[in-house]
């Protein structure tokens, strides 16, 4: 899924949930005079309405998500979403291994690589889309998977 899918389903969701946008009430001033040259001024306000997002609001939101990810990123920060899962960095120590054509050893310095660890919720997701491959029942699956490995859920 590209990023103009994204955007389009996550608008798709929210319209569904009802999600609004507040837009702040207007305000209109009139200014009236009369025969002698007095002002008088009357203030209209109109009431606040509410719309649903359109996919430019998602793709701003979705725009700033990514750019708070990518900061907290180059800062080493995690960024731990309960349920879905974990994204860190991973220090990779520094090896050598074999160049296939030469044959010979080149190292592979040290570095910092992006990773995600899945939280409860996107193995059940996973759990899901790999029972309907099998088309039988995803509960007993469920059952199954947690019985036979408590500790898969356990090292969030």
């Amino acid at each position: 899924m590209n990023k103009g899918q994204l955007i389009s389903k996550a608008a798709e969701v929210l319209r569904q949930n009802k999600v609004q946008k507040i837009i702040p009430p207007q305000k209109f001033t009139f200014y009236i005079s009369d025969e002698d040259g007095n002002q008088n001024s009357f203030t209209v306000k109109k009431n606040s309405r509410a719309i649903l997002l359109n996919k430019s609001d998602v793709e701003v939101i979705l725009d700033a998500l990514l750019a708070v990810v990518e900061d907290a990123m180059k800062r080493g920060e995690p960024i731990e979403l309960n349920g879905y899962g974990k994204l860190g960095m991973r220090h990779r120590v520094a090896t050598t291994t074999t160049h296939p054509q030469t044959g010979k050893t080149v190292p592979v310095p040290e570095k910092y690589i992006p990773k995600f660890w899945s939280g409860e919720k996107l193995r059940k997701a996973a759990l899901i889309y790999q029972q309907s491959l099998k088309e039988t029942p995803a509960e007993t699956v469920f059952e199954s998977y947690f019985d036979e490995d408590e500790e898969a859920c356990d090292d969030d």
